[in-house]
């Protein structure tokens, strides 16, 4: 699947043009989560705007995750449907092995539903999608927070 080119990134179904930047820092007003695949991670100008979008939810933007080895389409119900070979063969799954990034991507849903039900800290969110991580790299891996990673350097 192409994303950059004729599929711009961020872009609505029914839309003929990108979001705006406007649109991309809209804060949400209510707490919020990115997941972005293998895929996506490797291309610039999403994972620049999936930044945009972040900044803007600020601490309504409960964990930003990524999901290595996918391909952009993970989360769909050809995964379930289709074998892993064809899916390979169509572009439709990633490398990764498709077990743990299933297990990864219900492990994180199932924090953040439980935060909807539950309403905790972006912090304690954070740490326990944290411990996942530490977990299982190779599925799960944090995003790093630019506003984290510019204190450290600051006081390093």
């Amino acid at each position: 699947m192409a994303v950059c080119g004729d599929i711009a990134p961020f872009r609505h179904p029914t839309r003929k043009e990108s979001l705006r930047l406007e649109e991309l820092s809209f804060k949400p007003q209510i707490p919020v989560a990115l997941m972005v695949s293998g895929e996506w991670h490797g291309y610039p100008l999403i994972m620049r705007n999936t930044r945009k979008v972040r900044r803007a939810a600020g601490t309504q933007c409960l964990a930003a995750v990524h999901i290595p080895g996918s391909v952009h389409t993970w989360i769909s119900e050809t995964q379930l449907l289709l074998p892993a070979k064809l899916l390979r063969l169509a572009g439709m799954m990633g490398a990764g092995d498709y077990e743990g990034n299933r297990q990864a991507t219900v492990k994180v849903l199932s924090v953040l539903f439980e935060n909807l039900r539950k309403p905790s800290t972006q912090a304690d969110v954070q740490k326990v999608l944290e411990h996942m991580a530490n977990e299982d790299p190779q599925n799960c891996e944090l995003l790093a927070d630019e506003n984290a990673l510019a204190e450290e350097l600051q006081a390093a």
